[in-house]
C-alpha cells in the first residue's frame, strides 16, 4: 500500500509523542533544565537590574537573539509588546497611536534588521509558549492580541531560523508566559494614569499547592490619544492550570482572550477619515504535556485559535464607508524532543502540523464581496544535531539542522541550517548559515478571486531568505561585556503587487548587510548600563523600515535598596516607508531621537508582607517630533504615574 506524505508524517508525529513514554523507564537521573542558550554562561550578581534587555545570546541553532525579561518590561512601563521591545538593537517598530495598534502593517508591527516589511503576509513569526499567533487568513500577527501582563520573557530571534521556527521565520519573537513556581500565593496589582486621558491597569495572581498550580492575568489599557480620533483600548485575559504529578511530567492548559480597538487619526494634512477603526477579538486554547526524563526533555502541544477582525475604513475614491470582516480559525500540533548523550551530543527533533484559514467579506457601500472559508495546512518534521568537542580551555560546537515542509498547495520545501561556535578562555566566536522561507497565505485565493485571477495564485512560490551571520563576544574583568555581529540577508522571490492585470508575483529581490555592536557595563553593583548600535545597508536602498544607523542606550541606578532610577535614549536614522501591497511610491521618514526617564520607590514598611511601589515615567522628555509613517505624528512629552502592590 502506498502512503501519502501526510500519512507518513502523522505516523512520525505519533512516534515522536510516544517516545518519552517508551524511554522513561531508562532514565537514571534527572537531566539539566532545557536551555535555549548553549555553552558557558557567566552569572554576575548586580543589584541594579539590566536595562532595556537581559542580554544577547546564541540559540541552539547558533542564531543570535536578544532576551527581554519581566524585569525589563516592568522597568520600561511596557503597556504593550511593541513598547517592551522597541529598544532592542536591530528592532524597528511602527504605530499610529499611544495605545492600540492599527492593523498588522504600518499602524502597528515590528521589523527585525530589515525583515518584516514585505506584505502581504508576514515575515516575522510570533509565538506564545511555542504556539504560532497569526491571523489565519492574512498570515501575519496582530500586536494587540499579544498581551504584556502575562509575559515572563521574550526572545527576539534576529535571523532566519527555519529549523526551529519554520514558515514565516525570517526572524521570530518567542514569548514565554508566567507560571507560579513556588508554593503558596502570589499577586501583584497595578494602576497608572497619565497624559491624554490614558489609563492602565493589570492584575496577576498565582497559586501553587502540592502538584497543582494556577496563574491568572488580566490587563486593561485605554487612551483618548494625542490627536483627534487617535484613541484605543486593549483588554487581555490569560489563565493557566498546571498539574505536575512528579518531577518528570507536567500538564498545562492555557487560555487567552483579547478584545481591542484602535482608531485611525489620519495624516496631519488630510485629518481623520469619516470612518477608521480596527477592531480585534481573539481566543486561544492550548494543552501541553511536558516531559523531563533522563536524557530526554520536550513537549507535545495542541492549540486552537479563533479570531475576528472588523476593519472599518473609508473609501476616499468613492466617498463611501468600506468594511473588511475577517474570521479566522487555526489549530495544530507542535511536538519537540531534546536528547542528550552525556556532554558530547545533543539532538533536537520535532514535528509541526498546522491548519489555518478562514473567511473574508469586503464591503464598499452596498457592494459586497464574500470569500467563503479556505484552509491551508503545513506538516513539517525537523531535526538539529549539536556536538560538543574540544579541551578544558577550548570548546568547539558544530551544528547542522534540516526542516522539510509539506504544504497543501505549494509542494515540498527544504530548509537547512549549519553553524560553528568556538569558546576559548572567555572569548566566544560563532558563524552560521540558514535558508528561511515564507509561504503564500490564504489571502492569495481571496484577493485573486476579487481580481478575477481564478486559480493563478497556485503558481506562486515561497519567498526565500539566505541568512549568514558571524560574531564574537568577550567578557572583560567581569564588569564589561562586548559583542559584535555581522549579518547578511539575501531575499529572493518576494511577493510584490504588479499590474495589469492586478496580481502578486515573485519579483522582489533585495539584500541587507549590517553590523551590530553591544556593550554591557556594570562598574559597581548600583549601576548597570547597556548600549547597542546597529548599522544596516540595503540594496536597493529604499527597502522599507531599514534605518542606516540606530542606537540604544539604557541605564539603571539604584542609589539605595528602595529606589530605582532608569533612563533610556534612542536614535533612529532616516528610513523609507512603503506598503508593498499597493503600487505606491516610497516616502522618506526623518531621523529622530528620544529620551525617557523613570523612577520607582518602595514605600511599604519592612514589616509588611506586601511591597507598595510608587512609580512615575516621562517619555519623550525633549518633546521631539517624530513619526513612524508619513503624516502620522507621534505624541510629544507624555507623563505617567502609578501604584503597584505586590505580595512578597
Amino acid at each position: 500500500m502506498k502512503y501519502s506524505p501526510l500519512q507518513w508524517f502523522l505516523c512520525f508525529g505519533f512516534i515522536l509523542c510516544c517516545a518519552p513514554f517508551v524511554l522513561a523507564d531508562q532514565a537514571k537521573e534527572d537531566p539539566p533544565d532545557p536551555a535555549v542558550i548553549t555553552g558557558p554562561h557567566t552569572e554576575i550578581e548586580v543589584r541594579a537590574e539590566a536595562p532595556v534587555l537581559e542580554g544577547n545570546y546564541l540559540g541552539v541553532d547558533l542564531v543570535t537573539f536578544s532576551r527581554v525579561s519581566r524585569e525589563q518590561l516592568d522597568q520600561l512601563l511596557a503597556y504593550d509588546l511593541l513598547t517592551g521591545l522597541r529598544l532592542v538593537p536591530g528592532v524597528t517598530i511602527s504605530r499610529y497611536n499611544l495605545i492600540g495598534s492599527y492593523g498588522g502593517g504600518e499602524g502597528g508591527t515590528l521589523y527585525i534588521r530589515g525583515m518584516g516589511s514585505g506584505r502581504p503576509g508576514g515575515e516575522i513569526q510570533f509565538l506564545v509558549d511555542g504556539v504560532p499567533r497569526v491571523v489565519g487568513v492574512w498570515s501575519h500577527p496582530l500586536m494587540d492580541i499579544l498581551g504584556v501582563d502575562y509575559i515572563d520573557e521574550v526572545d527576539v530571534i534576529k535571523g532566519a531560523s527555519p529549523v526551529l521556527y519554520g514558515n514565516t521565520s525570517f526572524g521570530a519573537v518567542d514569548i514565554r508566559t508566567r507560571r507560579q513556581e513556588r508554593p503558596g500565593v502570589s499577586f501583584d496589582i497595578s494602576a497608572a494614569g497619565g497624559s491624554h486621558n490614558t489609563l492602565m491597569g493589570g492584575l496577576n495572581t498565582g497559586y501553587r499547592r502540592g502538584k497543582v498550580d494556577v496563574w491568572l492575568s488580566a490587563g486593561y489599557r485605554r487612551s483618548d490619544g494625542h490627536r483627534p480620533n487617535a484613541g484605543g483600548e486593549l483588554q487581555n485575559y490569560f489563565g493557566r492550570f498546571g498539574l505536575e504529578p512528579n518531577p518528570h511530567w507536567r500538564l498545562d492548559v492555557t487560555f487567552n482572550h483579547s478584545n481591542n480597538y484602535a482608531q485611525d487619526p489620519g495624516t496631519l494634512t488630510a485629518g481623520p477619515p469619516p470612518q477608521g477603526q480596527f477592531n480585534t477579538d481573539d481566543v486561544n486554547f492550548s494543552v501541553s504535556l511536558e516531559n523531563r526524563t533522563g536524557a530526554w526533555d520536550g513537549y507535545t502541544r495542541f492549540y486552537w485559535t479563533d479570531g475576528a477582525i472588523r476593519w472599518q475604513q473609508w473609501n476616499t475614491g468613492q466617498q463611501l464607508p468600506e468594511d473588511s470582516d475577517t474570521d479566522y480559525l487555526n489549530w495544530g500540533l507542535r511536538a519537540r524532543q531534546h536528547w542528550r548523550s552525556s556532554d558530547l551530543l545533543a539532538v533536537v527533533f520535532g514535528l509541526d502540523a498546522d491548519s489555518y484559514g478562514g473567511e473574508f467579506v469586503h464591503r464598499v457601500g452596498t457592494q459586497e464581496s464574500v470569500n467563503d472559508a479556505v484552509r491551508f495546512w503545513n506538516v513539517a518534521p525537523y531535526a538539529l544535531l549539536e556536538w560538543h568537542l574540544g579541551t578544558e580551555r577550548t570548546h568547539v560546537t558544530p551544528m547542522v539542522g534540516l526542516r522539510t515542509n509539506f504544504s497543501r498547495y505549494f509542494d515540498q520545501f527544504v530548509a537547512p541550517q549549519a553553524g560553528l561556535k568556538v569558546d576559548h578562555r572567555g572569548t566566544e566566536i560563532h558563524a552560521s548559515f540558514s535558508r528561511g522561507f515564507n509561504l503564500p497565505g490564504v489571502y492569495a485565493p481571496f484577493l485573486y478571486a476579487d481580481w478575477g485571477g481564478g486559480d493563478a495564485w497556485q503558481d506562486l512560490s515561497p519567498e526565500q531568505v539566505w541568512h549568514v551571520e558571524a560574531g564574537v563576544t568577550r567578557m572583560f574583568w567581569n564588569r564589561l561585556k562586548g559583542e559584535v555581529t555581522w549579518f547578511h540577508d539575501r531575499v529572493a522571490d518576494a511577493l510584490r503587487f504588479s499590474a495589469p492585470p492586478p496580481r502578486f508575483d515573485n519579483i522582489g529581490d533585495y539584500t541587507a548587510n549590517g553590523l551590530e555592536f553591544g556593550l554591557t557595563l556594570f562598574p559597581v553593583e548600583k549601576v548597570h548600563v547597556f548600549t547597542g548600535y546597529t548599522w544596516l545597508m540595503t540594496e536597493p536602498e529604499r527597502v522599507p523600515y531599514t534605518p542606516r544607523n540606530s542606537l540604544t542606550v539604557g541605564a539603571n541606578y539604584r542609589p539605595w535598596r528602595r529606589l530605582t532610577l532608569s533612563l533610556d535614549a534612542q536614535y533612529m536614522d532616516e528610513r523609507w516607508s512603503k506598503n508593498p501591497r499597493y503600487p505606491a511610491p516610497e516616502m522618506r521618514l526623518d531621523s529622530f531621537g528620544l529620551l525617557n526617564l523613570r523612577a520607582q520607590l518602595d514605600v511599604a514598611p519592612v514589616t509588611w508582607r506586601e511591597r507598595v511601589i510608587v512609580f512615575g515615567a516621562v517619555e519623550n522628555v525633549t518633546d521631539a517630533e517624530y513619526e513612524y509613517r508619513p503624516g502620522y505624528t507621534m505624541p510629544g512629552t507624555v507623563v505617567f504615574a502609578g501604584l503597584k502592590v505586590m505580595l512578597k
